[in-house]
Protein backbone atom coordinates (compact mmCIF):
# COMPACT_ATOMS: atom_id res chain seq x y z
CA UNK A 1 0.00 0.00 0.00
CA UNK A 2 1.45 2.83 -1.09
CA UNK A 3 1.36 6.12 1.49
CA UNK A 4 -0.73 8.83 1.12
CA UNK A 5 1.81 11.46 0.12
CA UNK A 6 2.59 9.31 -2.96
CA UNK A 7 -0.80 9.15 -4.13
CA UNK A 8 -2.35 13.04 -3.71
CA UNK A 9 -2.71 15.58 -6.71
CA UNK A 10 -4.29 18.72 -6.66
CA UNK A 11 -5.01 19.96 -3.08
CA UNK A 12 -2.13 22.35 -3.37
CA UNK A 13 -3.91 24.88 -1.90
CA UNK A 14 -5.25 23.44 0.83
CA UNK A 15 -1.99 21.53 1.58
CA UNK A 16 0.35 24.54 1.28
CA UNK A 17 -2.20 26.50 3.31
CA UNK A 18 -2.18 24.41 6.23
CA UNK A 19 1.53 23.80 5.81
CA UNK A 20 1.32 27.98 6.96
CA UNK A 21 -0.94 27.58 9.31
CA UNK A 22 1.87 25.01 11.32
CA UNK A 23 4.38 27.68 10.73
CA UNK A 24 3.02 30.45 11.86
CA UNK A 25 3.50 32.59 8.29
CA UNK A 26 -0.76 33.23 8.93
CA UNK A 27 -3.12 34.29 11.39
CA UNK A 28 -5.61 31.65 10.40
CA UNK A 29 -5.94 28.82 12.72
CA UNK A 30 -8.87 27.21 11.78
CA UNK A 31 -9.22 25.70 8.41
CA UNK A 32 -12.92 24.85 6.92
CA UNK A 33 -13.13 22.00 4.26
CA UNK A 34 -16.74 22.18 3.42
CA UNK A 35 -17.33 19.33 0.05
CA UNK A 36 -20.25 17.02 -1.00
CA UNK A 37 -19.04 13.02 -0.73
CA UNK A 38 -16.37 11.54 -3.26
CA UNK A 39 -14.40 14.40 -3.09
CA UNK A 40 -11.91 13.52 -0.65
CA UNK A 41 -12.29 15.16 2.19
CA UNK A 42 -11.07 12.03 4.52
CA UNK A 43 -8.00 12.05 1.74
CA UNK A 44 -6.90 15.80 2.53
CA UNK A 45 -7.31 15.15 6.32
CA UNK A 46 -5.25 12.27 6.36
CA UNK A 47 -2.33 14.34 3.91
CA UNK A 48 -2.06 17.05 6.20
CA UNK A 49 -1.72 14.15 9.29
CA UNK A 50 1.32 12.86 7.49
CA UNK A 51 2.38 16.35 6.58
CA UNK A 52 2.27 16.58 10.91
CA UNK A 53 3.92 13.07 11.11
CA UNK A 54 6.76 14.60 8.75
CA UNK A 55 7.56 17.44 10.97
CA UNK A 56 7.46 15.75 14.17
CA UNK A 57 4.11 17.77 15.21
CA UNK A 58 1.49 16.11 17.63
CA UNK A 59 -1.80 15.59 15.90
CA UNK A 60 -5.06 14.26 17.24
CA UNK A 61 -7.87 12.77 14.48
CA UNK A 62 -11.57 12.82 15.52
CA UNK A 63 -13.65 10.89 12.69
CA UNK A 64 -17.43 11.31 13.61
CA UNK A 65 -17.70 8.63 11.11
CA UNK A 66 -16.08 5.52 13.79
CA UNK A 67 -18.48 3.63 15.54
CA UNK A 68 -17.32 5.44 19.05
CA UNK A 69 -20.28 7.38 20.05
CA UNK A 70 -18.04 10.47 21.25
CA UNK A 71 -19.29 12.15 24.36
CA UNK A 72 -17.62 14.70 26.35
CA UNK A 73 -14.97 12.11 27.34
CA UNK A 74 -14.77 10.04 24.57
CA UNK A 75 -13.57 12.92 22.57
CA UNK A 76 -11.01 14.70 25.23
CA UNK A 77 -9.45 10.57 25.69
CA UNK A 78 -9.47 10.28 21.95
CA UNK A 79 -7.40 13.75 21.52
CA UNK A 80 -4.91 12.53 24.86
CA UNK A 81 -4.13 9.29 23.10
CA UNK A 82 -3.73 11.20 19.80
CA UNK A 83 -1.17 13.63 21.41
CA UNK A 84 0.39 11.33 23.41
CA UNK A 85 -0.44 10.24 26.53
CA UNK A 86 2.79 10.95 28.68
CA UNK A 87 1.77 14.84 28.23
CA UNK A 88 -1.56 14.53 30.02
CA UNK A 89 -0.96 12.60 33.24
CA UNK A 90 -2.90 15.57 34.75
CA UNK A 91 -5.74 15.26 32.60
CA UNK A 92 -5.73 11.30 33.34
CA UNK A 93 -5.47 11.89 36.90
CA UNK A 94 -8.25 14.00 36.76
CA UNK A 95 -10.57 11.21 34.96
CA UNK A 96 -9.61 8.31 37.46
CA UNK A 97 -10.55 10.58 40.20
CA UNK A 98 -13.73 11.67 38.83
CA UNK A 99 -14.88 8.18 37.32
CA UNK A 100 -15.42 6.28 40.68
CA UNK A 101 -17.39 3.00 40.82
CA UNK A 102 -20.97 2.82 39.87
CA UNK A 103 -23.28 4.28 42.65
CA UNK A 104 -26.86 3.35 42.73
CA UNK A 105 -28.99 4.23 45.35
CA UNK A 106 -32.81 3.57 45.28
CA UNK A 107 -35.16 6.10 46.36
CA UNK A 108 -36.50 6.11 49.89
CA UNK A 109 -35.10 6.81 53.14
CA UNK A 110 -31.25 7.27 53.10
CA UNK A 111 -28.71 8.44 55.63
CA UNK A 112 -24.55 9.08 55.57
CA UNK A 113 -23.80 6.03 57.25
CA UNK A 114 -25.81 3.65 54.93
CA UNK A 115 -24.57 5.54 51.90
CA UNK A 116 -20.75 4.99 53.62
CA UNK A 117 -21.59 1.15 54.03
CA UNK A 118 -22.78 0.65 50.74
CA UNK A 119 -19.48 2.68 49.20
CA UNK A 120 -17.04 0.81 51.33
CA UNK A 121 -14.15 2.10 53.89
CA UNK A 122 -12.18 3.08 50.33
CA UNK A 123 -14.60 4.49 48.42
CA UNK A 124 -16.65 7.21 50.97
CA UNK A 125 -17.17 10.42 50.15
CA UNK A 126 -14.68 12.44 52.08
CA UNK A 127 -13.08 14.42 50.54
CA UNK A 128 -15.10 14.58 47.39
CA UNK A 129 -17.02 17.70 45.50
CA UNK A 130 -20.17 15.92 46.25
CA UNK A 131 -22.58 16.99 49.16
CA UNK A 132 -23.54 13.62 51.08
CA UNK A 133 -26.89 15.84 51.57
CA UNK A 134 -26.78 16.11 47.82
CA UNK A 135 -26.88 12.23 47.27
CA UNK A 136 -29.59 11.71 49.72
CA UNK A 137 -31.36 14.16 47.62
CA UNK A 138 -31.41 12.70 44.82
CA UNK A 139 -28.26 14.05 42.63
CA UNK A 140 -26.29 11.31 42.62
CA UNK A 141 -22.93 11.16 39.82
CA UNK A 142 -23.49 7.36 38.80
CA UNK A 143 -20.61 6.00 36.49
CA UNK A 144 -21.16 3.15 33.89
CA UNK A 145 -17.45 2.05 32.64
CA UNK A 146 -15.51 4.90 33.24
CA UNK A 147 -18.49 6.98 31.63
CA UNK A 148 -19.63 10.39 33.87
CA UNK A 149 -23.09 9.67 33.89
CA UNK A 150 -25.10 12.58 36.30
CA UNK A 151 -28.38 12.94 37.60
CA UNK A 152 -27.83 16.25 37.89
CA UNK A 153 -27.03 18.62 35.70
CA UNK A 154 -24.99 20.97 37.35
CA UNK A 155 -22.96 18.46 38.88
CA UNK A 156 -22.35 16.96 35.46
CA UNK A 157 -21.35 20.38 34.50
CA UNK A 158 -18.56 20.92 36.91
CA UNK A 159 -17.10 17.66 36.18
CA UNK A 160 -16.61 18.15 32.93
CA UNK A 161 -15.18 21.96 33.75
CA UNK A 162 -13.10 20.17 35.89
CA UNK A 163 -11.95 17.87 33.05
CA UNK A 164 -11.32 20.06 30.65
CA UNK A 165 -9.46 22.17 33.01
CA UNK A 166 -7.31 19.66 33.37
CA UNK A 167 -7.17 19.09 29.85
CA UNK A 168 -6.29 22.08 28.18
CA UNK A 169 -3.44 22.99 31.52
CA UNK A 170 -1.73 19.89 29.64
CA UNK A 171 -2.40 21.24 26.17
CA UNK A 172 -1.05 24.22 26.69
CA UNK A 173 2.14 23.41 28.32
CA UNK A 174 2.63 20.93 25.40
CA UNK A 175 2.05 23.34 22.55
CA UNK A 176 5.04 25.67 24.71
CA UNK A 177 7.01 23.44 22.94
CA UNK A 178 5.49 23.55 19.31
CA UNK A 179 2.55 23.99 17.43
CA UNK A 180 -0.16 20.83 17.59
CA UNK A 181 -3.01 20.28 15.55
CA UNK A 182 -6.18 18.89 16.06
CA UNK A 183 -8.08 17.22 13.35
CA UNK A 184 -12.16 17.14 13.21
CA UNK A 185 -13.28 14.82 10.06
CA UNK A 186 -17.37 13.86 8.63
CA UNK A 187 -18.32 16.64 10.99
CA UNK A 188 -21.70 16.46 9.69
CA UNK A 189 -21.90 13.04 11.93
CA UNK A 190 -20.50 15.42 14.87
CA UNK A 191 -22.44 14.28 18.43
CA UNK A 192 -24.09 16.84 20.27
CA UNK A 193 -21.40 16.61 22.90
CA UNK A 194 -18.44 16.82 21.02
CA UNK A 195 -19.66 19.63 19.54
CA UNK A 196 -21.02 21.89 22.52
CA UNK A 197 -17.38 21.46 23.81
CA UNK A 198 -15.73 22.23 20.47
CA UNK A 199 -17.71 25.51 20.15
CA UNK A 200 -18.15 26.17 23.39
CA UNK A 201 -14.54 25.51 25.01
CA UNK A 202 -11.79 24.71 22.40
CA UNK A 203 -12.46 27.35 19.04
CA UNK A 204 -12.97 30.13 21.73
CA UNK A 205 -10.07 29.12 23.78
CA UNK A 206 -8.31 30.01 20.57
CA UNK A 207 -10.48 33.16 19.20
CA UNK A 208 -9.66 34.56 22.65
CA UNK A 209 -5.89 33.63 22.81
CA UNK A 210 -5.91 31.61 25.88
CA UNK A 211 -3.77 28.98 24.06
CA UNK A 212 -1.22 29.06 21.78
CA UNK A 213 0.26 27.12 18.77
CA UNK A 214 -3.27 25.04 18.20
CA UNK A 215 -4.26 24.54 14.56
CA UNK A 216 -7.50 22.89 14.01
CA UNK A 217 -8.65 21.20 10.61
CA UNK A 218 -12.53 20.68 10.06
CA UNK A 219 -14.11 18.41 7.52
CA UNK A 220 -17.24 17.69 6.14
CA UNK A 221 -20.45 17.51 4.00
CA UNK A 222 -21.20 20.31 6.74
CA UNK A 223 -19.24 22.37 8.71
CA UNK A 224 -20.07 25.13 11.40
CA UNK A 225 -21.29 28.06 10.68
CA UNK A 226 -19.53 30.83 12.53
CA UNK A 227 -20.18 34.49 11.80
CA UNK A 228 -17.42 37.61 11.24
CA UNK A 229 -15.56 38.04 14.34
CA UNK A 230 -13.88 34.30 13.16
CA UNK A 231 -12.66 35.74 10.20
CA UNK A 232 -9.22 36.54 11.10
CA UNK A 233 -9.22 33.12 12.15
CA UNK A 234 -10.76 31.11 9.82
CA UNK A 235 -9.61 29.19 6.36
CA UNK A 236 -12.45 28.46 4.18
CA UNK A 237 -12.29 25.78 1.45
CA UNK A 238 -14.27 23.32 -0.75
CA UNK A 239 -12.74 20.31 -2.89
CA UNK A 240 -13.10 20.18 -6.45
CA UNK A 241 -13.77 17.45 -8.84
CA UNK A 242 -9.97 16.66 -10.64
CA UNK A 243 -9.36 17.61 -14.27
CA UNK A 244 -8.47 15.08 -16.64
CA UNK A 245 -4.96 16.03 -16.94
CA UNK A 246 -4.84 15.76 -12.77
CA UNK A 247 -6.78 12.22 -13.31
CA UNK A 248 -3.93 11.15 -15.99
CA UNK A 249 -1.62 12.15 -13.06
CA UNK A 250 -3.14 10.02 -10.56
CA UNK A 251 -3.69 6.84 -12.93
CA UNK A 252 -0.32 7.34 -14.66
CA UNK A 253 2.17 8.79 -12.24
CA UNK A 254 0.88 7.81 -9.02
CA UNK A 255 -0.78 4.51 -9.20
CA UNK A 256 1.26 3.54 -12.55
CA UNK A 257 -1.41 2.91 -15.02
CA UNK A 258 -0.36 2.81 -18.65
CA UNK A 259 -0.45 5.79 -20.50
CA UNK A 260 -3.57 5.02 -22.83
CA UNK A 261 -5.44 8.05 -23.90
CA UNK A 262 -8.82 6.06 -24.18
CA UNK A 263 -8.60 4.49 -21.28
CA UNK A 264 -7.78 7.82 -19.45
CA UNK A 265 -10.58 9.57 -20.64
CA UNK A 266 -12.73 6.58 -20.46
CA UNK A 267 -11.96 6.80 -16.54
CA UNK A 268 -12.53 10.29 -16.07
CA UNK A 269 -15.61 10.35 -17.82
CA UNK A 270 -17.02 7.56 -15.58
CA UNK A 271 -15.70 8.89 -12.30
CA UNK A 272 -16.66 12.62 -13.37
CA UNK A 273 -13.71 13.75 -11.72
CA UNK A 274 -14.45 12.47 -8.09
CA UNK A 275 -11.40 11.14 -6.21
CA UNK A 276 -12.91 8.46 -4.76
CA UNK A 277 -14.78 6.65 -7.60
CA UNK A 278 -11.68 7.28 -9.04
CA UNK A 279 -9.60 5.16 -6.85
CA UNK A 280 -12.17 2.51 -6.87
CA UNK A 281 -12.23 2.29 -10.21
CA UNK A 282 -7.94 2.20 -10.18
CA UNK A 283 -8.12 -0.69 -7.82
CA UNK A 284 -10.25 -2.54 -9.59
CA UNK A 285 -8.32 -2.43 -13.24
CA UNK A 286 -4.94 -3.05 -10.97
CA UNK A 287 -6.68 -5.92 -9.11
CA UNK A 288 -7.62 -7.60 -12.29
CA UNK A 289 -4.43 -7.14 -13.85
CA UNK A 290 -2.47 -8.78 -10.70
CA UNK A 291 -4.64 -11.25 -10.98
CA UNK A 292 -4.20 -12.25 -14.47
CA UNK A 293 -8.31 -11.33 -15.29
CA UNK A 294 -11.28 -13.36 -14.26
CA UNK A 295 -10.52 -16.64 -13.31
CA UNK A 296 -12.11 -19.56 -16.38
CA UNK A 297 -14.22 -21.00 -14.13
CA UNK A 298 -17.31 -22.37 -16.49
Amino acid sequence: MQSIDKLFVNREKQTAGFIKMLQGQTPKRIMMIEASGGLGKSWTVEFMRAECQRQGIPNAEIDFADSIVFDFLALLRRARDGFGVAAFNLFTQAINEVTQPTVRIETGVANTNAINNLLGQSNTFSGSNVNVGEVVAGNVIKDNSFVINADNAVVRQALQDRLSGAFFECLAALTSQGPLCFFFDTYDKVTVEAEAWLMGQLLPQIRDGLIKNVVVVIAGRSVPKLDSQWDHLIARTGLDLLSEPHVKEYLVQRRGLDDDPNVIKALFQGSTGQPQLLAMLADNILRSQASGGDDDWL
